[in-house]
C-alpha cells in the first residue's frame, strides 16, 4: 500500500538481542537485558517468536539513535500484557517518557510525546493474555492510537518531543519502574503518519506473517 519504504527500523523480537532488519539497515540492534533466551524467547505472532519480560528487571536497550524528534511518524507492535501486570508497565519508551506507550491502569495505554507539557493519546479496553496489534502515529492530524487497526485514541497536539539523545528501550521507560509483564513481537517504525487504511492492512498482514 505505498508506505513499506517509509520503514525506518523492524526488530522480529525472536532473540533477546533483536536485529535491526528494517529497509534502511541502520544497525539499530538490541541489547536484552535480564533477559534468558531459553525462557524469555516463546511463541508470538503468525509462528513466529517473540520476546517475553517478567515486570520486575527485564527489558531491551535498542540505543540513542532511534526514535529521535521528529515531524511526523509511526510506531507499530504486537503485545500481550499478562494477568496481574504492573499497571504503569511500559511497551516501549524514549528515555524517561518522552514519548512512550505505556499502560496508566490495568487496561488503558497511554501514547505519549513531551515537549514540556505531557501530550497524551488514551485508550482502554486491552484485554490481559490477548494478542493486540497497536501503531502510534504522529503529525500534522495529531497524535492516533490504534488496536487490531482501529483508532482507540487521539490527542490533538500536532509536534513532536524533546528526548533527543535519549535511549529506546523495549519493556521499560528508563526510569527503573514501569517495566512490562508481557510479550513483544514485529515491532516497527515508520518516518511517516500512517493512515487508518495502512494501519488496518498492517494489522492484516502481520497477522498472516506477511512482511
Amino acid at each position: 500500500m505505498g508506505y513499506d519504504r517509509s520503514l525506518i527500523s523492524a526488530w522480529d523480537m525472536s532473540t533477546i538481542n533483536p536485529v535491526d532488519v528494517g529497509w534502511r539497515n541502520l544497525g539499530n540492534d538490541g541489547v536484552g537485558v535480564g533477559l534468558v533466551a531459553a525462557t524469555d524467547i516463546v511463541d508470538g505472532i503468525a509462528g513466529g517468536k517473540a520476546t517475553e519480560y517478567n515486570g520486575v528487571n527485564e527489558r531491551t536497550d535498542i540505543g540513542t539513535a532511534v526514535m529521535e524528534p521528529a515531524a511526523e511518524g509511526s510506531i507499530t507492535g504486537w503485545f500481550k500484557a499478562h494477568v496481574g501486570h504492573p499497571v504503569t508497565g511500559s511497551i516501549w519508551a524514549k528515555g524517561n517518557l518522552f514519548a512512550g506507550l505505556y499502560f496508566s491502569g490495568a487496561t488503558t495505554l497511554h501514547f505519549s510525546l513531551y515537549d514540556g507539557v505531557n501530550h497524551i493519546a488514551a485508550g482502554g479496553g486491552w484485554v490481559d493474555d490477548t494478542w493486540h496489534h497497536t501503531v502510534c502515529t504522529w503529525g500534522s492530524a495529531g497524535m492516533i492510537l490504534y488496536r487490531n487497526g482501529e483508532p482507540v485514541g487521539a490527542n490533538a497536539y500536532t509536534g513532536t518531543h524533546i528526548g533527543a539523545g535519549s535511549i529506546f528501550r523495549f519493556g521499560e521507560s528508563g526510569g527503573g519502574t514501569r517495566y512490562l509483564e508481557g510479550v513483544l513481537d514485529d515491532i516497527r517504525i515508520y518516518d511517516v503518519a500512517l493512515t487508518r487504511l495502512q494501519c488496518a492492512d498492517l494489522h492484516q498482514r502481520s497477522l498472516r506473517g506477511a512482511t
